[in-house]
């Protein structure tokens, strides 16, 4: 099963690849990108308008620009055809509960509307709707997506790594070492672009253990109404009670590295 990390370039690669016999198949989402179906919709309109353009003459392409549309287009029919894990997942998480997109509604002040495209895949949850569907459920971020694993793998490659993008600010979030069973602790690493400002407001795990290291560029962490400003290599260490606010510098970001560690 191929991990697909998809944008315009990379499509164009493992198109090319797929043509050479070296692309494997069947191809889904790769989770460390979470690609929405309407964003696959996109990139099958532009690959079909493509191959229309080659088909009705208005471009004169040679065989192996033919080969390569079709096989874009192959790529995209497979990819539209996958389902995210993490937003089944959140699905499930709400049908487990015997909840209906309302009741979510009204515990996460998140719109029906909202839950109902995340859920359908239309669209990717900001980093502040995460932060609403975990207070909502009681739940760290990690196990809202579904990264617990349920079965201890002592050796992650870098490559499966589950990898999370905010459509809203650009902050990346990988983890690096999730929790499972018997491991309560959690790695994560973050970037956060320059000139963002991210608030988290409720909590889903008061007083969860926050060790956090400053990689990279400068990062301002306000706690309650305590500011920090932080520089590579700089540690922070806290038990979270109340708001944070992450914030980095018009010219600058700042990549970080932080351990979770649970009750």
């Amino acid at each position: 099963m191929l991990m697909l990390q998809v944008d315009a370039d990379h499509l164009n690669q493992l198109a090319a690849e797929m043509l050479s016999g070296v692309l494997p198949g069947p191809v889904r989402f790769d989770p460390r990108i979470d690609l929405t179906l309407s964003q696959g919709r996109q990139i099958a309109k532009l690959t079909t308008r493509s191959a229309q353009a080659f088909d009705n003459g208005s471009l004169v392409p040679n065989y192996q620009d033919l080969r390569l549309i079709r096989a874009e287009q192959d790529i995209v029919r497979q990819l539209l055809q996958a389902q995210p894990s993490n937003i089944s997942h959140l699905r499930r998480l709400r049908q487990a509960r015997g909840w209906t997109l309302e009741d979510l509604a009204d515990q996460s002040a998140v719109s029906r509307a909202t839950l109902s495209r995340i859920e359908k895949g239309e669209v990717r949850p900001t980093a502040e709707v995460l932060a609403k569907l975990c207070n909502a459920h009681e739940l760290s971020m990690s196990r809202l997506l579904g990264d617990v694993e349920d079965k201890l793998s002592p050796h992650i490659p870098r490559d499966s790594q589950r990898y999370w993008l905010d459509p809203g600010s650009g902050l990346k979030r990988r983890l690096v070492s999730p929790s499972d069973a018997t491991l309560v602790a959690e790695a994560i690493e973050c970037e956060l672009p320059p000139g963002t400002r991210s608030v988290y407001d409720k909590l889903s795990s008061p007083g969860l253990e926050h060790h956090l290291v400053t990689i990279d560029g400068r990062l301002t962490l306000t706690l309650g109404e305590t500011v920090h400003r932080l520089g590579a290599g700089d540690c922070l260490r806290y038990r979270l009670l109340g708001s944070s606010v992450f914030q980095t510098p018009k010219d600058a970001l700042a990549r970080y590295n932080t351990i979770l560690v649970g009750p």
